[in-house]
């Protein structure tokens, strides 16, 4: 459960790595219990885990924003900012697609396409604990 005392940039830290470590479940067990979840199950963690790590570095440099979910806006915004982010971050703004169940293509091929991106965001997380000075 996540502290309410919380400050919201930690709160969207907090909920980014629990989105981030139930992907790696997912993808660690897809072989497994294909039949109950599918690619549109993992995508949608992936997609929840760099939005919310994104809108962690926005709220730490004290931007404002309202309830922005299209990645290349909230990229956007940073950079706007003078907010320093990595360039991996532009690879991954594509997961604006999986930000509702139902858009992906539940199509084993895919399946190393959500390993890349975990990669990706696992680099981004590090990167950004680092900026809010968190321990990485």
């Amino acid at each position: 459960m996540i502290k309410t005392s919380l400050k919201l940039y930690e709160k969207y830290l907090q909920e980014s790595l629990i989105f981030f470590e139930g992907t790696r479940v997912l993808l660690d067990n897809f072989e497994k219990y294909n039949d109950v979840f599918d690619l549109d199950t993992i995508f949608f963690h992936l997609q929840q885990s760099i939005e919310k790590i994104l809108k962690s570095l926005l709220d730490y440099n004290d931007i404002k924003f309202t309830n922005i979910r299209d990645l290349e806006v909230i990229v956007c915004l940073l950079r706007s900012n003078k907010i320093n982010i990595i360039p991996e971050v532009d690879y991954v703004t594509s997961l604006f697609t999986y930000s509702v169940y139902g858009r992906y293509k539940s199509n084993r091929k895919y399946l190393r396409d959500a390993e890349e991106y975990y990669s990706l965001i696992r680099k981004i997380i590090k990167f950004v604990r680092k900026e809010i000075s968190l321990e990485a």
